[in-house]
């Protein structure tokens, strides 16, 4: 399975990822204006004395050619990815897709999973930055539950994460360093005096 996945990914190389604020601001076509463009790009090839000077009719019926080869394509990679995201649901549980940057981001939130983890380590320089989750959070949406992960270790760390809206956290590693670690889980949680910084 992963082979045909890979496989998958090399024959969609060429398929584009927009930034989340153009996509955000994309306009698209509605079936009565697409069906008027299609007409009139095919009135255009069989008359080309008439094409503007400013319109490029190969690069146009380039677009629509991909157009018609890209959709029943994205149907059946749809019918797919559903038919995975219920039997995922099946099997009781949710998927939490992990994030480390924007651009990561912008590519899971087209995934439907209602768990969104926020990693804070930097997997290049191994850097722990806990504005990594407060930078990303508010762009997830509050459909979504944001996990944040990594260097936690106190109940400031939690107190400063709940200040950006993340109630879910994913502790491991600082635990596990602990002798007790029951103790350092009660320590973790333990609710900061209301005079406290954050």
């Amino acid at each position: 399975m992963d082979a045909a996945l890979t496989e998958l990914e090399t024959r969609l190389a060429g398929l584009i990822t927009l930034p989340l604020p153009k996509k955000r601001s994309a306009r698209r076509m509605g079936p009565k204006s697409e069906a008027f463009c299609r007409q009139t790009l095919r009135v255009l090839e069989q008359n080309p004395q008439i094409v503007p000077p400013n319109v490029v009719l190969a690069d146009a019926l380039e677009d629509l050619e991909a157009i018609e080869q890209l959709r029943p394509r994205m149907v059946r990679l749809a019918r797919l990815s559903e038919r995975a995201a219920d039997t995922n649901t099946a099997l009781g549980m949710d998927v939490m897709a992990e994030v480390h940057d924007r651009s990561e981001l912008e590519r899971a939130l087209r995934l439907e999973t209602p768990l969104m983890g926020i990693n804070n380590r930097d997997l290049k320089s191994l850097k722990v930055d806990l504005a990594t989750s407060e930078n990303l959070a508010h762009d997830v949406g509050s459909e979504r539950l944001v996990v944040s992960e990594s260097g936690l270790h106190g109940p400031n760390d939690l107190a400063r994460m709940a200040a950006a809206g993340i109630r879910c956290f994913l502790v491991g590693e600082s635990l596990m360093r602990q002798a007790d670690v029951e103790a350092a889980t009660r320590a973790l949680l333990t609710p900061l005096p209301a005079t406290a910084p954050v």
